[in-house]
């Protein structure tokens, strides 16, 4: 699939998951700087407009550069499921008769729910999340006249080991050990292929996380929030941008 000329993108829409919030990236911050939680710091938010204090570099590397009139839809969702996203965000997708971007990240919840389930109960859920992804797919581009569509694997603060390293993290070991189980390497090769198959772009955020998760132990270079496993940091965040980004062919030299 081509990338999009930004300056004719009028509207930008982000789909999905917590990977994309601005609320703990802000926790992040509030620990690190101040109390105050500073706005418009998650993923989605930095794409359209740079916090130019926070990221200097990605100075003028954001949508709104581009285009200062393109309009900006934030519907992810702190848990938010290929179902609910389905069922809750596609179904209130903005009118626009212009060019569209939109941004989706989905399945990591839908495999954190398969907690307790049978092997066959995990293979039926995952099927299910695939369907969910590629029948969201299909929906945005039957809304849009012309849309780009940028979606991402699900990453893994355990960088394959499904372990935690010292009680730090948030949820523990159950939690990187079901991930771990329920399937996300095979998760995420179907993310892979059906956004192939589908015309969209593929931001391996699974692939450019790995190594940034538990097995490091400079704090610095861990891209997940402190106080739970699977959130984003506000690097974490700015990370997630510079994918989207580079899928756009607008990431900063």
């Amino acid at each position: 699939m081509n990338t999009p000329d930004l300056r004719s993108i009028t509207r930008y829409v982000a789909l999905g998951d917590s990977i994309c919030i601005d609320l703990y990236p802000a926790l992040d911050l509030a620990s690190r700087r101040s109390p105050e939680l500073p706005a418009g710091v998650g993923a989605a938010s930095l794409l359209y407009q740079n916090q130019d204090w926070l990221w200097p570099d990605f100075a003028g590397h954001d949508l709104a550069s581009y285009n200062p009139e393109m309009a900006f839809t934030n519907f992810t969702a702190d848990g938010a499921t290929t179902t609910d996203v389905l069922e809750d965000q596609v179904a209130v997708l903005p009118a626009d008769s212009g060019p569209a971007l939109v941004t989706l990240t989905a399945g990591g919840n839908d495999l954190l729910w398969m907690s307790g389930s049978s092997e066959e109960g995990c293979t039926r859920a995952l099927r299910q999340a695939e369907r969910n992804l590629r029948e969201i797919i299909r929906r945005v581009r039957d809304h849009f006249e012309a849309v780009t569509i940028i979606v991402g694997t699900v990453y893994d603060p355990s960088d394959g080991t499904a372990l935690t390293d010292d009680g730090y993290w948030g949820y523990g070991d159950s939690m990187l050990k079901e991930l771990s189980r329920s399937g996300l390497d095979g998760y995420n090769d179907a993310v892979a292929e059906i956004a192939a198959e589908e015309g969209c772009l593929l931001a391996d955020i699974h692939g450019h996380f790995m190594g940034h998760g538990t097995t490091v132990k400079d704090r610095a270079e861990r891209w997940y929030w402190q106080g739970l496993i699977i959130e984003p940091s506000a690097r974490g965040a700015s990370e997630v941008r510079r994918l989207w980004l580079r899928c756009l062919e607008a990431e900063p030299g």
